[in-house]
């Protein structure tokens, strides 16, 4: 192998080791702004989403069953807010451990489970950042469970 090839090889596997610690920057930093903002039952938590995430819960009833459904983005958002006061109300708080991230096609997906402090059961949720179309990292999907 040629020294310059070792050399542009070498260049281009830092500049993606680079952007990959980048991304995750950005990832943990929504992350973040995420839990903080649902702590302070903040509804500027609904902003962290895209206007065109994917949503998705899988709610499982005490018989077994189970139920998906799926949410339009714009709604999950408003419905965000509009609940920011009842769920403060109530103390419905969460704590997150387990968190990893996991860089894939530009966007990072976070993996956690979410203690409900409220009704106490823990459970998975699953969220993808990455760039909205207009250049802004956002949540662009988030799927999770829960229970009645």
């Amino acid at each position: 192998m040629s020294t310059l090839y070792t050399a542009l090889l070498l260049a281009v596997m830092a500049t993606c080791s680079a952007i990959a610690s980048e991304n995750e920057d950005r990832a943990k930093e929504i992350f973040n702004q995420y839990v903080s903002l649902s702590d302070k039952f903040d509804p500027a938590v609904a902003d962290l989403y895209s206007d065109e995430a994917k949503i998705e819960n899988t709610r499982t009833y005490p018989n077994g069953e189970t139920r998906v459904t799926k949410f339009d983005a714009k709604k999950y958002k408003a419905l965000i807010k509009a609940v920011m006061p009842l769920a403060k109300a109530r103390g419905d708080t969460s704590k997150y451990t387990e968190v990893s991230y996991l860089e894939k096609d530009s966007k990072v997906t976070i993996t956690a489970t979410r203690f409900s402090n409220l009704k106490k059961y823990s459970s998975p949720i699953t969220l993808v950042v990455g760039a909205n179309p207009e250049g802004k990292w956002q949540i662009l999907e988030e799927t999770s469970q829960s229970k009645p």
